[in-house]
């Protein structure tokens, strides 16, 4: 079969035009790959360092929640209950995010102003 060859060079030209949008697609896709994988262990890392410290700070084992790749395993690592000893520190750690109350507050010396900034007095 015979065509016309201005029909067959914009043809071969159509093809370079697509592979190359091909290449630059499969470039990209595997640059958001690694950047999907940097993510995931980054998440997983957080997730299991603050796992580690609620179980310090309960003494409790608790499951740690983590992202896995589609064809990864569906089981999850579970912290298991601290072998170190609480401390006074990690008992009094869950205390720092409490709200004492505004009598308390004003004992220990913190008030605020009439922007509502937390002021200092001692």
């Amino acid at each position: 079969m015979w065509c016309r060859r201005d029909a067959y060079e914009s043809l071969i030209a159509e093809l370079a035009e697509q592979r190359t949008k091909r290449e630059v697609a499969e470039r990209e896709l595997a640059l958001r790959q690694q950047t999907i994988e940097w993510m995931r262990v980054q998440i997983n890392t957080i997730q299991h360092e603050r796992t580690a410290l609620l179980a310090r700070v309960t003494g409790a084992a608790l499951a740690v929640p983590t992202l896995r790749p589609v064809d990864g395993s569906p089981l999850t690592a579970t912290a298991a209950a601290s072998t170190v000893p609480t401390d006074q520190f990690f008992n009094k750690l869950s205390s720092l995010f409490e709200d004492p109350g505004d009598e308390a507050a004003v004992a220990m010396g913190a008030t605020h102003d009439e922007a509502g900034a937390v002021v200092y007095t001692q």
